[in-house]
């Protein structure tokens, strides 16, 4: 706690000159360079300060969840495969029960092979429903409905959903190969060597 007292106090001033630096000219980017310099220095030093009680802390713990990562895999890949198979069965019972109400709905109405709405409304009360949650000796699921898509046609996709592969457009600058639309441009970036 002292080294980390002592590094506090000697970064406040050069923290201090670093959020007033304004460079207008060479004397002025010189002042900057060395005030980056000081700043990059401290931060070497409290990364090692902090490295020296991190890394064997992490060392330990890589270790940790290396022993435990295979039985992790086991069983998640077990807890995977069983939370599937009972989302697909919740799903197809949902589908049944739907077409069964929709069949009977469909028979609503007067003539032959018609059924009144009274009639209709006790057979579809009549359908075995599907729970929404279900109880074992040691644990219980519930289920809940949600929303998702999956692309058919990517070429039928309007632009507006489609999204740019930045790592693809950066390898294909890399390569020297010219993108429509994208613009390539050079912007000067600070390596501070101290």
């Amino acid at each position: 706690m002292k080294e980390i007292k002592k590094l506090e106090l000697a970064i406040k001033p050069v923290l201090a000159k670093a959020w007033s630096v304004t460079i207008k000219g060479d004397s002025d980017m010189r002042y900057a360079v060395e005030n980056l310099s000081s700043l990059n220095r401290y931060l070497d030093e409290v990364t090692s300060q902090r490295e020296a009680i991190t890394k064997p802390l992490t060392a330990a713990l890589k270790s940790a969840r290396a022993l435990f990562k295979p039985i992790e895999e086991r069983l998640g890949g077990a807890i995977g495969s069983v939370r599937a198979e009972m989302s697909r069965y919740q799903t197809l019972e949902v589908v049944r029960v739907e077409n069964e109400a929709s069949k009977i709905a469909k028979r609503v109405g007067e003539g032959r092979g018609k059924i009144g709405i009274e009639t209709a409304v006790r057979k579809i009360g009549e359908i075995d429903g599907v729970a929404s949650s279900v109880i074992g000796d040691n644990g219980m699921v519930k289920f809940r409905s949600v929303r998702k898509f999956e692309i058919l046609e990517v070429d039928k996709v309007p632009r507006e959903y489609m999204v740019v592969d930045e790592i693809a457009v950066r390898k294909a600058m890399l390569a020297g190969i010219k993108i429509a639309g994208v613009r390539y441009f050079e912007e000067q970036v600070v390596n501070n060597f101290r």
